[in-house]
């Protein structure tokens, strides 16, 4: 039986809805599909894992068992679910038992979770659209009223000693930082959102209060947009306040205008499309909507590196990135054409060591800011690039010193084929004995789309991936091979060309068999036939979303144990369906259930006959269809029994 946790599920886009452990704080959020949505509430219900893949009505469409082995992965991520066998002890469960006492401040953090939450609890109380309207008004009120004509005519007049203008520009910074987790802390609270991990925390080279507020992604997409802009609006929030302290002569222009310039260079920095905050958070929101991470600047990356194709969202996100850019360098220029002239006096003329350092100082962070994003953007490519250079590197190196693969490592790769898993010890000797090892560097193709194949390849050490070129030209990534995986068997048996082509990641090594020598082998095989049927239906299950997961041996269990049956057009499935499971090996079927608004048509992978009022639905053949049949006790056996036992093999 399969048991889950308590969880929480809100829509979110469109069709989809995103989900949550109940009562958790560790900030992890799923998104699920409608169909995905069924299949959880049906699971709940029936907390049977084989019913969800072959629910009451005795069918399972390839598409279902994808959305339903997707989800299992998903609800793992979240820990939702108790598997069967876990093992729990009495001993690992209590009763906590906290005595309540004062508040105490054992470290810091506790001091920022106390402010963080007085403030959420002041600031929820405003209805979450009259906040966001009351802080835009703020904002704006600030940059209306701020006396920024001043700043033109006090330029390059006496201003303050540089200790007070370098802690100005810090604090406010930091003050930036704060302000924005604390009302988005209290816009959470408005949304009757949680917020977690409440600390200290640093924002660069700024130490600023910091919360997790991915809860607000329960509330939908339009919500996670109010909660970003709320960040952005958080900083200028302040420049109201700094006006009030400079009018009534609390502080002097010099010092208003550093903070001013300060929280405008954080709701900037904010708004920069190459950092995951929140002018990221809105950018996302719009072009991937059903998606919860930020990798939009990993995105962008992987289209300069050329691992993507081109899209429109590139070109949107390019030109985003530059008019940040040029806003990002124009406020610098304001900010440079206000102080630099002092600090230029003091750089070139003044007597002074200490001023002349601290002016040098001032002009190395003013060119480092210009340089910032320049900085930023070819930091990550570059690392990334000498990451992957250096992995490749050592790749190599290690497969160079394993191209001569021993003998046992061989064998142990082929076992897990289940072509040599089906064959005893002296027919898989003898075929293990045609084949050839082969190393292939990093970018070599073993395989390329649409030529005719006549070599089977097993991957013994290394790694490969797949890729499908599609009638435009544009390139797709298919997969990842690991060491163990098979592919291009049926070459040895039939003439088609490549379906996609597969190409070395860091070098990797493989055991060749090609078609002459193979069919050396089926000279001296017992019944040829029957290796030839093994070849394709292991590339029938190979291809199959739950079959797949299993392995070697155990496909090899099952095509001992399937029967092919081939139905003409028109022509209805017979035999006790009640005790068999069906899986549509070719051509299509058609579920009569008497009423045509509820018939079904199944297609190659689906399967069906598991419930008990199977029986009583007319099955036939739209087409000439083959299918596979099983008995449901061998079906129990190879797939329920694994599924049941090793939860994990399947996710």
């Amino acid at each position: 039986m399969i048991e889950l946790q308590p969880f929480e599920v809100a829509p979110y886009e469109g069709k989809s809805f995103v989900l949550k452990k109940q009562e958790a704080s560790d900030g992890c959020y799923i998104t699920i599909n409608e169909n995905q949505w069924q299949l959880l509430k049906f699971l709940k219900e029936s907390k049977n894992l084989l019913s969800l893949l072959l629910p009451s009505s005795g069918i399972a469409t390839k598409n279902n068992m994808q959305d339903a082995i997707d989800l299992f992965q998903k609800l793992r991520k979240l820990d939702l679910v108790n598997w069967p066998n876990r093992d729990l002890t009495e001993d690992r469960t209590a009763d906590l038992v906290l005595p309540k006492k004062k508040i105490q401040f054992h470290n810091i953090d506790s001091l920022s979770a106390i402010i963080i939450g007085v403030c959420a609890k002041f600031f929820g109380f405003f209805p979450p659209n009259l906040f966001l309207l009351l802080l835009l008004t703020i904002a704006a009120a600030g940059l209306v009223v701020f006396p920024f004509e001043l700043a033109l005519t006090a330029a390059g007049q006496e201003i303050f000693s540089y200790g007070a203008f370098f802690l100005t520009i810090y604090a406010s910074f930091c003050l930036g930082f704060s302000m924005r987790t604390l009302l988005q802390a209290g816009f959470l609270q408005a949304n009757k959102r949680n917020y977690s991990k409440h600390r200290i925390k640093f924002y660069g080279p700024f130490l600023a209060l910091g919360i997790d507020s991915k809860d607000i992604y329960m509330n939908g997409r339009g919500a996670r947009i109010r909660l970003a802009l709320v960040g952005i609006l958080a900083p200028l929030s302040l420049i109201l306040l700094s006006y009030v302290l400079f009018k009534t002569g609390i502080i002097s222009f010099n010092i208003a205008f550093a903070a001013v310039a300060a929280w405008i260079g954080n709701t900037l920095l904010l708004l920069c499309p190459l950092l995951s905050w929140d002018g990221t958070e809105i950018i996302h929101s719009f072009l991937n909507k059903e998606s919860l991470e930020q990798k939009l600047s990993q995105s962008f990356h992987d289209f300069l590196s050329g691992e993507k194709n081109f899209q429109k969202k590139h070109v949107f996100l390019a030109f985003l990135i530059l008019v940040w850019f040029f806003l990002w360098t124009d406020f610098l220029r304001l900010f440079a054409d206000y102080f630099s002239p002092n600090y230029l006096n003091d750089l070139y003329f003044s007597s002074e060591i200490l001023k002349r350092s601290l002016a040098t100082l001032f002009f190395a962070l003013l060119y480092c800011s210009v340089a910032f994003p320049t900085i930023v953007f070819f930091y990550s490519m570059l690392s990334r690039f000498f990451r992957e250079k250096a992995a490749v590197s050592k790749k190599q190196e290690q497969e160079k010193k394993t191209i001569e693969l021993s003998f046992e490592e061989q064998m142990a790769a082929l076992e897990n084929i289940p072509l040599f898993a089906a064959l005893d010890e002296e027919h898989r000797t003898a075929l293990f004995h045609e084949m050839r090892s082969q190393f292939f560097v990093n970018g070599s193709t073993l395989v390329t789309q649409g030529e005719t194949g006549n070599e089977f390849f097993v991957l013994v050490k290394g790694k490969a991936k797949t890729v499908y070129q599609d009638a435009a030209g544009k390139i797709h990534y298919v997969g990842d091979l690991q060491e163990g995986d098979a592919f291009g068997e049926i070459a040895l048996i039939d003439e088609v060309p490549r379906t996609a082509s597969v190409v070395s990641q860091g070098g990797c090594s493989a055991l060749i068999l090609k078609k002459e020598d193979f069919e050396k082998f089926l000279d001296t095989a017992e019944s040829p036939d029957a290796v030839k049927q093994m070849i394709r239906l292991t590339n029938f299950f190979r291809r199959h979303p739950l079959f797949s997961k299993l392995s070697a041996k155990d496909q090899a269990g099952m095509i001992e144990n399937v029967r092919f049956e081939f139905i003409t057009t028109n022509e209805e499935l017979s035999g006790d369906r009640a005790e068999n499971i069906y899986i549509v090996y070719s051509g299509k079927l058609k579920v009569d259930t008497g009423d045509d608004s509820t018939d079904l048509f199944l297609q190659a992978e689906d399967l069906f006959g598991y419930a008990g009022n199977a029986a009583a639905i007319r099955i036939t053949a739209i087409e000439g269809a083959g299918v596979l049949g099983i008995k449901e006790e061998d079906f129990r056996s190879f797939v329920w029994e694994k599924l049941a036992d090793r939860p994990g093999l399947f996710l």
